[in-house]
C-alpha cells in the first residue's frame, strides 16, 4: 500500500505532528511505501527535523502558487501540479489533516482513497472524501464505518528521558520551587492562568514557564507585576528540550482563548506523569481528553484552587500517575498509528 501525507505547513503543531506521528511508525511496516507531500513556497519550519525522523519515507515536493480562488472552489491555488504528482506516485491513500470543510486538495479525486483529519468538525459532503478520522467527540460528528474517533498519537518519553537534566539550574529555578509550565502556538492568548498565578506566587517560591508565549501574553504577565516569575522561551522543534522542560515542570498550566479539541501538547505533558490545568474554552476538547489527570475549571478563583491543591505532594503524585495511566491507555503512538492503519484497509475494501 502507497501512503501519502499531506498538511499544509510542516511545523511544530500539533496538526502536523500527529502526520508526522502517525508516519514515524507506520514506516517500519514492510508492506508499506510512504510519501510525505510539501510545497517549497510554504513555510516548513520543521522539514529538515522532520526528514531525519521519517528517513524511510520519500518526501515529494510539488508546486502551488500561494493565491488563492475562494470557498466555492476549496481555496484552491490558483495554479498547482499537486494532482499530477500524486497520481505519478500511483498513491493508494492520501491522508490530508484539515478543519473539516470542502478545501484543496479534496476538491478533486487524486487518489482512489482520500482520508482527512478532521480537526474542527466543518463537513465536506463532497464525492472527494471517503474516510474521516476525528479526534474528540466534542466535534459532534458520528461514528460511522466512514467515520471513526482517534486521538491523535503522542510518543512514549524516550530511552534518555530519565537520564536527562531538567531546566532549573540553567533558568535559575531552586529545587524547592513548583514549576508550572504552557506550550503552544504563540497566539491565542487568555489571561485565566496569569491571573490565578498572580495569586498564587505570593503564597509559595514559584515560576512559570511559557514556551511560544505571545506578544500580548508578555504585556498581560508586565502590566499585572508577575514578570519576575514568568519565563518566556521561544516555539522550539527540539524536541529532546521540550523533554527537558516536561521534566522541569510540575503542572501544566494550559491556556487557550479557542480551547482544543485533541491537545497533543497537553497529551504529551500527561504520558510524562505531569498532571495539568486547563479551562472551559471553545468546544472543550481539552476536558474530554483529560481522564483523572487533570482538571478543567471555568473561573480565574478555581484556577488558583487547583494550583493550590496541586502544589501538594501528594495530590501532585497522584494526579501525575493518573495522568499517565491515562495517556498510555489513549494516545500511544504505535497503537493510535495503527489503528489508523486498521481504518485505511477498511476504507480500501470498501472501495475495492
Amino acid at each position: 500500500m502507497r501512503i501519502g501525507y499531506y498538511s499544509h505547513n510542516i511545523d511544530f503543531a500539533g496538526t502536523w505532528r500527529s502526520h508526522e506521528r502517525i508516519a514515524q511508525i507506520l514506516q517500519h511496516n514492510p508492506s508499506l511505501s510512504i510519501d510525505i507531500f510539501y510545497s517549497p513556497a510554504v513555510d516548513n519550519n520543521r522539514l529538515d527535523v522532520c526528514k531525519g525522523i521519517l528517513s524511510k519515507c520519500s518526501f515529494v515536493p510539488f508546486e502551488r502558487s500561494l493565491e488563492k480562488t475562494g470557498p466555492e472552489q476549496g481555496y484552491a491555488p490558483i495554479s498547482t501540479n499537486i494532482e499530477s504528482v500524486v497520481k505519478d506516485r500511483a498513491i493508494d491513500v492520501f491522508h490530508f489533516a484539515r478543519s473539516g470543510y470542502y478545501e484543496w486538495p479534496f476538491n478533486q479525486r487524486m487518489a482512489p482513497a482520500q482520508i482527512e483529519t478532521n480537526i474542527f468538525g466543518y463537513s465536506d459532503n463532497s464525492p472527494y472524501l471517503d474516510g474521516t478520522v476525528y479526534i474528540a467527540n466534542c466535534l459532534g460528528i458520528r461514528p460511522s464505518e466512514k467515520r471513526v474517533l482517534i486521538p491523535n498519537p503522542i510518543p512514549p518519553p524516550t530511552e534518555a528521558y530519565i537520564s536527562l537534566e531538567c531546566l532549573r539550574q540553567e533558568l535559575g529555578i531552586t529545587d524547592t520551587a513548583i514549576v508550572f509550565g504552557r506550550i503552544g502556538r504563540p497566539a491565542n492568548f487568555t489571561p485565566i492562568a496569569l491571573d490565578a498565578f498572580s495569586i498564587f506566587r505570593k503564597s509559595r517560591e514559584c515560576k512559570y514557564i511559557i514556551i511560544g508565549g505571545c506578544e500580548q501574553t508578555r504585556s498581560y504577565a508586565k502590566k499585572i507585576g508577575i514578570e519576575s516569575d514568568v519565563i518566556f522561551l521561544e516555539c522550539t522543534n527540539d524536541d529532546e528540550f521540550i523533554e527537558r522542560f516536561h521534566k522541569t515542570i510540575d503542572i501544566f498550566a494550559h491556556y487557550r482563548s479557542d480551547g482544543e479539541i485533541c491537545s497533543t501538547a497537553i497529551s504529551q505533558a500527561m504520558l510524562c506523569g505531569v498532571p495539568v490545568i486547563t479551562h472551559t474554552a471553545g468546544r472543550n476538547g481539552q476536558a474530554e481528553w483529560l481522564g483523572g489527570g487533570g482538571v478543567c475549571v471555568s473561573s480565574p478563583r478555581d484556577y488558583l484552587l487547583s494550583m493550590q491543591s496541586m502544589a501538594q505532594d501528594s495530590v501532585r503524585s497522584s494526579m501525575g500517575q493518573a495522568a499517565r495511566e491515562f495517556a498510555e491507555y489513549h494516545f500511544d503512538q504505535e497503537k493510535v498509528a495503527n489503528r489508523v492503519l486498521d481504518f485505511y484497509e477498511h476504507i480500501r475494501r470498501g472501495i475495492l
